[in-house]
């Protein structure tokens, strides 16, 4: 049986050279779309997520949650991922959005060797 689909993400930063944010700058993003849709406002509104001062006011907001993981936990990126994209489907959508025309580095293609001529 084979997979429908298969990502290979790379740790390190590898995949950022390919236009995929960092995890970091995912964990930003999951809270600027729970911080829009929890206080009702189009996530345009939230302002640019690298922008250190839209960060403070962020994590602000999610220190006062009770049960938020404190800034760079073990476990704030699975917490936010679940509660940004509460469906393995809704998750998967995510990722293949990010992923949807990506390559990899020249380095970095792992593509399979091409079969010896006979």
């Amino acid at each position: 049986m084979r997979a429908p689909r298969l990502h290979l993400l790379l740790g390190g930063g590898a995949s950022v050279s390919s236009g995929v944010p960092s995890a970091a700058g995912l964990v930003w993003d999951f809270k600027r779309r729970l911080y829009a849709s929890e206080t009702n406002q189009a996530i345009e509104r939230v302002g640019p997520i690298m922008d250190p001062t839209i960060q403070r006011s962020l994590q602000k907001y999610f220190d006062a949650k009770q049960g938020a993981p404190i800034e760079g936990a073990d476990d704030e990126y699975s917490y936010y991922f679940a509660r940004a994209y509460p469906s393995g489907h809704d998750r998967r959508l995510y990722t293949d959005s990010l992923l949807n025309e990506k390559k990899p580095l020249p380095e970095l293609d792992v593509q399979a060797p091409k079969a010896a001529a006979r």
